[in-house]
């Protein structure tokens, strides 16, 4: 059947824009152009439809306008590579980066040096338990920091180093530091043989 043609190449052959209620397809479904692109319009909303689209040997997943003239890339993959992006706000930088060949995540950069790299203005990594006690790292400007906070809990805050499954130093809230012991009694407590 040819709509818009005289000679129907497929059983169904549609020659211009077809408007439907539904389509449904069993089996595979192929959009091909140079430039092809599947748009996902909310009618609900204004100006936050999505865009799948090929480019250029990535594939992108951005929000468009309801006019399609205005894209914001959130995610792209890269099909040579495997390299995955995921974009801040404005849609022009990664700030989330898989690099595959190097088997390494970036946080803020894409262009990780280690396995886990995050890049910022004091970049900090924080672990909070869900009795809101938290534990994190902070660099920034050549200083490291380890902080512990119990947070709303009553219990005293205190950092731990633990060798092979067992505590070998602690600094208390009081910056008192115990080698040998989990409760030191002086600035310097160490239990054992110095």
């Amino acid at each position: 059947l040819g709509i818009g043609t005289s000679s129907p190449s497929t059983a169904l052959d549609v020659v211009g824009t077809a408007t439907m209620d539904g389509l449904t397809v069993d089996g595979n479904a192929v959009i091909s152009g140079a430039v092809s692109s599947l748009y996902f319009d909310e009618t609900d909303t204004t100006d936050v439809n999505t865009r799948l689209v090929p480019s250029s040997g990535d594939f992108l997943i951005q929000t468009t306008n309801d006019a399609h003239n205005t894209n914001t890339t959130r995610f792209k993959l890269d099909h040579a590579t495997g390299d995955i992006s995921f974009y801040e706000d404005t849609g022009t930088t990664p700030k989330f980066f898989w690099d595959a060949s190097a088997e390494s995540l970036g946080i803020g950069t894409s262009s990780p040096s280690r396995p886990l790299d995050i890049y910022a203005a004091n970049p900090a990594v924080r672990f909070t338990d869900s009795d809101g006690s938290y534990g994190e790292v902070v660099t920034g400007s050549g200083t490291l920091a380890i902080r512990a906070d119990h947070g709303n809990t009553a219990a005293s805050s205190y950092i731990r180093m633990e060798v092979d499954g067992s505590e070998a130093m602690r600094i208390d809230s009081s910056g008192n530091v115990g080698i040998g012991t989990s409760s030191p009694a002086t600035a310097l407590d160490v239990t054992g043989g110095v």
